[in-house]
């Protein structure tokens, strides 16, 4: 399951080089393998990239099973001025949705922010600039 929305984008492969080519400034140090989840839970992987140019950001999530397989995806652009922190919360709260209306409940989400994970998990407080989108995930309206 796809979604795309490409606003104020020359090409979505322009977008993808803007993002990708640079060297990342706000990603933080994460281990880079992927491992499965165990049955039967679904593991959901979350990134975003902002793109300073159209002052947007792009988001991707990813959902998979035990064993791997992907079973469902979602690619959005957010034509919002965020700042990279804001922008992993907001690719989170996507997530979260998506999740919820794929129906799915034995769920781990994964993502690249120790911040975004950390408030997520009460392991440490949000930053106020993300708190309301933090607040968004764990009590959805």
């Amino acid at each position: 399951m796809w979604e795309k929305n490409y606003l104020n984008s020359l090409s979505p492969l322009h977008d993808y080089k803007l993002a990708h080519l640079q060297k990342p400034h706000h990603k933080e140090h994460a281990d880079t393998r992927w491992t499965r989840p165990d049955y039967p839970w679904y593991k959901i992987n979350v990134d975003a990239a902002v793109f300073s140019n159209t002052k947007a950001v792009g988001i991707g999530v990813v959902v998979r099973d035990h064993e791997g397989l992907v079973l469902a995806a979602l690619s959005k652009r957010i034509p919002l001025p965020l700042g990279p922190l804001a922008a992993e919360a907001k690719a989170m709260e996507e997530a979260a949705h998506f999740a919820r209306d794929l129906g799915l409940q034995d769920d781990i989400f994964e993502t690249d922010s120790s911040t975004i994970s950390g408030a997520l998990t009460g392991s440490s407080t949000a930053p106020a600039s993300v708190e309301d989108i933090i607040g968004g995930i764990h009590y959805p309206a």
